[in-house]
């Protein structure tokens, strides 16, 4: 995908797929020391944050319409009750039995497990890629476009 030719205002118009797509094209990288398994952390990431559950629809029927929306999806605890967590009275997550999205739970768990969080780490690789585009575009810049 050409991403030369991808601005702000058309971007959150695109299909799901192509929107996945997209976002995972700009912010492609190859200089890790361990690219795929990064890759795959950042693909997860993004389809966590896109494919989060419509209310009545289910996974993949709910994408963000805006940078800031996407943007704001890339909190843990958003993602966490947006595929069906649940917290207990110290406000810890908690995986209900049962749960239907048990393995993207366990995904979003996964993420913000280690020394460094994933989603914040692709919340900020995504915040520098809208500023690049804004001011590409002479636009306004995103908001919610500041880190948390």
């Amino acid at each position: 995908m050409n991403t030369h030719h991808i601005d702000l205002e058309t971007l959150w118009t695109l299909p799901t797929t192509d929107l996945r797509h997209a976002l995972l094209a700009l912010a492609a990288t190859t200089a890790t020391p361990a690219p795929d398994y990064y890759n795959a952390l950042r693909e997860m990431a993004v389809r966590l944050v896109l494919d989060a559950p419509d209310p009545e629809y289910g996974p993949g029927h709910n994408p963000p319409h805006s940078s800031a929306e996407f943007m704001n999806r890339f909190d843990t605890a958003w993602l966490w009750r947006a595929w069906g967590g649940e917290h207990d009275a110290d406000d810890q997550v908690v995986l209900p039995v049962g749960a239907p999205h048990e393995r993207e739970l366990l995904a979003i768990a996964a993420a913000e497990s280690g020394k460094w969080s994933v989603l914040t780490a692709e919340r900020s690789r995504y915040q520098a890629i809208f500023r690049w585009l804004a001011a590409r575009d002479n636009a306004p810049e995103p908001e919610g476009a500041d880190p948390a």
